[in-house]
């Protein structure tokens, strides 16, 4: 199975040991490493094209510790001080400097997807403030009170990208606030019962949107950690089980866990609800039992660190190591997330993977694009969107106030 793991590597990424010496010692920059990855700040000078030159020296190495090749620890990567300005300058660091490629193809429904948060955003009625563009988007704003649904980008089906990096235009004015959550998805699954990592070992992950056979455990091309593949829980039911693991973590943890009240579901699911479903050898899905799904969340929220925003902020993170979500915080702090390195997790399945998922390694399945639109009803449709850009501006901004700008910020 090694050559299946080998197909997921990101391209220039290289398993050799990092000239750590040389990343961390130049004296263009300050390096701090910690438990998640690295912090790099400026030793003096603090211009962009100061920053583009070290990463452009020291690309390979920064990738090795952003993968956590070679004994790295890693998993992220944050460049912090900088002059980046503009999220414009952030988006080429990540796709014209480090090489990230965008994910692709940009479809023609995601276009129209596009046109239609550019106009709304034009005429104040942005579904919870996202703006969608080529190569980004914004990110949704922070609520009062209420997480995210806990999450690995485009985790709905098999086709993801390896790297998300997210750009702090405006940093929430409490800094305890509106903070991003990072799982490590390798000590997740460590963290499980050994009861409960061998029954995902033995049975493949499957949910209605993408009906195709994934594996609940994927091996990490860099690293060659087992990880856990699967925690998506944009979904009602999901979002509930959730809420409820956070808030056991934290009566243990404590204040170092920021208080959370309800869930943010306005990213939920639009058509279907559904929990963590098992397959195995000829049987039909089996929802995971109630038990072991709090045991599964609660071990993520264990293994969670939160990261706490700067403005000019560029964290990168991998997207096979980390889930993450959006802590509760104020409407004040303005994010701009790029995705890329496309991959198809089936290609990383152990060599002890489930036949069922075996099977299914190169059966047809949607982008991981269109399969977010597909989550969001009417809202994701090609007709509907076709039929929105038609009305003239009037009228689309009555309906946003009715409709999508009314429910993405009741509330607040």
């Amino acid at each position: 199975m090694q050559q299946r793991a080998a197909m997921g590597t990101s391209p220039g990424v290289l398993p050799a040991p990092p000239p750590r010496d040389g990343w961390r010692a130049d004296a263009a920059v300050v390096v701090e490493e910690t438990g998640f990855g690295a912090v790099v700040r400026p030793r003096g000078v603090a211009s962009s094209d100061v920053l583009r030159a070290y990463l452009s020296r020291h690309r390979r190495a920064v990738l090795q510790v952003l993968h956590r090749a070679a004994g790295c620890v890693g998993g992220a990567v944050v460049l912090r001080g900088w002059q980046l300005d503009t999220s414009e300058a952030a988006e080429s660091i990540v796709h014209d400097v480090l090489g990230i490629t965008p994910l692709t193809p940009f479809g023609e429904t995601l276009r129209s997807f596009a046109a239609f948060n550019e106009r709304a955003s034009r005429l104040g009625v942005s579904p919870d403030g996202v703006i969608q563009r080529e190569r980004s988007r914004t990110v949704p704003r922070a609520k009062v009170g209420r997480m995210q649904p806990p999450h690995t980008e485009f985790g709905l089906g098999p086709h993801r990208p390896r790297v998300g990096a997210f750009y702090c235009e405006a940093a929430p004015s409490e800094r305890s606030q509106g903070s991003t959550a990072l799982c490590d998805l390798a000590s997740t699954l460590e963290g499980l019962r050994p009861s409960d990592r061998e029954r995902l070992a033995r049975h493949g992950w499957w949910n209605p949107r993408t009906r195709v056979v994934q594996p609940w455990i994927v091996v990490h091309p860099e690293s060659g950690q087992q990880v856990l593949g699967q925690l998506y829980c944009l979904t009602d039911r999901l979002s509930r089980q959730a809420l409820r693991a956070y808030q056991a973590v934290r009566s243990r943890r404590g204040e170092a866990y920021p208080e959370v009240v309800a869930m943010d579901d306005a990213g939920n699911d639009q058509g279907m609800d559904y929990g963590f479903e098992l397959l195995g050898e000829r049987s039909r899905p089996l929802a995971l039992d109630e038990a072991a799904t709090q045991r599964l969340l609660q071990s993520a929220f264990a293994h969670t660190a939160f990261f706490r925003w700067q403005t000019q902020d560029l964290l990168l993170f991998d997207n096979l190591l980390f889930a993450h979500w959006r802590m509760p915080g104020g409407t004040d702090r303005r994010l701009h997330a790029f995705f890329g390195d496309p991959i198809d997790t089936r290609t990383l399945c152990p060599d002890d993977a489930p036949a069922c998922v075996l099977r299914d390694v190169q059966a047809p399945c949607r982008g991981g694009n269109q399969l977010v639109l597909d989550t969001l009803g009417l809202g994701g449709r090609h007709w509907s969107l076709t039929w929105l850009a038609w009305m003239p501006d009037w009228m689309f901004a009555w309906l946003g106030r009715q409709t999508w700008g009314h429910r993405a910020s009741g509330d607040g």
